[in-house]
């Protein structure tokens, strides 16, 4: 911000104008009606339309030179050229958008987040990652607070902690009070630090507080159903799950994680072998929440020896 404050009084004191009006534009979000500018020499003229603008500025000079020398302004039957905004220009227009950037970071720390929960599909994380730059890129034209951005970060890896390390809740609660702690220490407010209108950052809290009650409702509900879930299968005991096939859909390293029925569950394999995505595993024993396992193809081929040993 003080980089734009310094530009626009340059600009103002190089064309005669007003400087410390032109650094309440920034510093205090100040707005002018059309006869109060011109009462403070911060414009030449007033101007109904086009073409009253181009009679006025007709025979007027140039207040800063062009290429060493100072320019008459010839406007009679001048050509008017409309120029109209690249790809590139609508696009930072956009993510400029302090709203939009700040959904384009939520949106992108729930994918990050729904990339750790749902391993081997690999979309969530490559979306995610591209809407954080995008909203990072957004925040950077119009200020922000790192420490804001440092507690959404640390939100996201409580979420990811409890989503790889069940705490039926503990992780959820402290992200959940990262995540608006950050949302609201993002944007200092408008004013002096921040390029910011008192408007927008109306409409910011208004988000916030719209995506904080959608996450507290999500975790109320939500995070039930999976402890619900959790507490079904310890009353279901080791003899339900153990024998059971599923898929691996982390790789086993020889920890990962495989889906079973539809549920994922952290897994390691027994002979501590490397088994890659989409390989099938017969579970074989059970370490609290941990399944042990071992390759199907290896337990197929221990039963035939079995068989066989057996005529």
């Amino acid at each position: 911000v003080n980089f734009y404050t310094a530009y626009i009084k340059s600009l103002a004191q190089a064309s005669g104008r007003n400087a410390t009006i032109a650094e309440k534009f920034i510093t205090e979000d100040l707005s002018l009606t059309p006869e109060e500018a011109l009462r403070y020499h911060v414009i030449e003229v007033i101007a109904r339309d086009l073409n009253d603008l181009l009679n006025k500025a007709n025979g007027m000079r140039t207040k800063l030179p062009v290429n060493g020398q100072y320019i008459t302004l010839d406007l009679k039957d001048a050509q008017v050229v409309y120029l109209q905004p690249t790809l590139k220009d609508r696009l930072i227009t956009y993510i400029t958008d302090p709203i939009v950037a700040y959904i384009l970071l939520t949106l992108g720390i729930w994918a990050l987040v729904l990339g750790f929960l749902s391993p081997g599909w690999h979309v969530p994380e490559t979306a995610g990652a591209i809407m954080i730059v995008l909203a990072i890129i957004g925040l950077g034209y119009f200020g922000y607070r790192s420490a804001g951005l440092l507690l959404i970060s640390l939100a996201m890896l409580f979420f990811i902690a409890e989503a790889l390390t069940p705490t039926f809740g503990l992780f959820t609660v402290a992200g959940f009070i990262s995540f608006v702690l950050g949302s609201v220490f993002l944007f200092g407010g408008g004013g002096k630090e921040y390029l910011i209108s008192r408007e927008v950052y109306a409409q910011l809290r208004l988000v916030i507080i719209t995506i904080g009650v959608l996450l507290a409702l999500f975790f109320a509900f939500g995070m039930a159903a999976v402890i619900r879930a959790h507490r079904k299968k310890v009353r279901t005991g080791k003899e339900v799950i153990i024998g059971l096939v599923g898929e691996v859909v982390e790789p086993l390293v020889p920890e990962g994680m495989i889906k079973i029925r539809g549920e994922l569950w952290r897994a390691v394999s027994k002979t501590g072998e490397s088994i890659e995505i989409g390989e099938k595993v017969r579970v074989v024993g059970m370490e609290g929440l941990k399944l042990i396992v071992v390759r199907e193809k290896e337990k197929e081929k221990k039963s035939g020896e079995e068989s066989k040993g057996g005529e």
